[in-house]
């Protein structure tokens, strides 16, 4: 029922019809005679509730009266109308709201009336469905229409009529199923989700870093035991100077042979020490592996 300003009343109207067909509303043709609908008009203008109330408890063939009364103010091209929108069911409480449709014209004011549809039905317990979302294993986002509801297994209240329902795990979307509801109705959306990948694990490195002093103490002591063998073997000899002489050309050798075992030892480990080695130990899914890299 739409009452108020005469230019809104058959857009209006069939922007509501419409709205109730496509939520599954059944529609009744003459839920109220003449009589009842200025009976029930006179009593929304007084905002009188519970006058109305009672016309639709004793006067409609319907549960539910649904009804805008729409007021324009400004200049035709570009009026403002404001809509005031009444739910009225037998034995309940009446829901109303107001909206303003601002520069309202044919093509705007469907549009407004669709809303206002929509806001006033979730005003109405009675009229609302709940889907019943679960999944296994739980613990899934769950998105109706695009917007999050909560995660599974979660019950929300919806507006009766078609909704899409979306099951989002790290912000992908693993599916989606329609579902439509009847007032009152409620409907279970179920899905099985895939197993989650186990995590990969990287190697865990261990780089083992080697001291250059006592390579480079070896190094420099070989080159002067080296030093000290050769002076020996030069000059270690006899010098014809002299009848008696010490001979320090044989231990010489010996110690040239040392200085020389000295110094490779520690130039191998001064350039083991530049190099890398790693010892790598891996846990991977099929198995493990321990083992030893390096570079040089």
């Amino acid at each position: 029922m739409v009452t108020g300003d005469d230019a809104t009343h058959e857009p209006a109207m069939v922007a509501v019809e419409t709205w109730l067909g496509e939520h599954r509303f059944a529609i009744a043709e003459s839920p109220l005679d003449k009589d009842a609908k200025i009976t029930l008009a006179n009593c929304l203008a007084m905002a009188d509730l519970a006058c109305a109330r009672g016309v639709v408890e004793k006067r409609s063939e319907a549960e539910s009266i649904v009804v805008i009364v729409a007021q324009a103010s400004g200049r035709k091209a570009h009026r403002d109308v404001q809509l005031s929108a009444y739910w009225i069911t037998k034995h309940r409480d009446v829901v109303s709201l107001q909206r303003m449709c601002n520069h309202c014209t044919k093509d705007v004011l469907p549009k407004t009336v669709e809303d206002v549809m929509s806001e006033l039905s979730r005003l109405v317990p009675a009229m609302t469905g709940k889907v019943e979302i679960t999944s296994t294993p739980p613990g899934l986002l769950a998105m109706i229409d695009g917007q999050a509801v909560g995660v599974t297994p979660v019950s929300p209240d919806v507006t009766p009529g078609e909704h899409v329902v979306s099951f989002l795990r790290d912000g992908k979307v693993l599916d989606k199923r329609k579902v439509t509801l009847s007032a009152g109705e409620t409907s279970k959306v179920s899905i099985v989700a895939p197993a989650v990948p186990p995590p990969r694990r990287e190697p865990t490195v261990v780089v083992v870093h080697h001291s250059r002093f006592w390579p480079a103490v070896m190094v420099v002591g070989g080159a002067a035991a080296g030093g000290a063998a050769a002076y020996m073997i030069v000059d270690g000899g006899p010098t014809g100077k002299t009848m008696f002489y010490t001979n320090y050309r044989t231990p010489g050798i010996g110690v040239a042979v040392g200085a020389g075992a000295l110094a490779v030892t520690g130039a191998i480990l001064l350039l083991r020490g530049s190099s890398t080695e790693t010892p790598v130990a891996a846990i991977m899914p099929d198995g493990a592996m321990i083992g030893w890299a390096g570079s040089f």
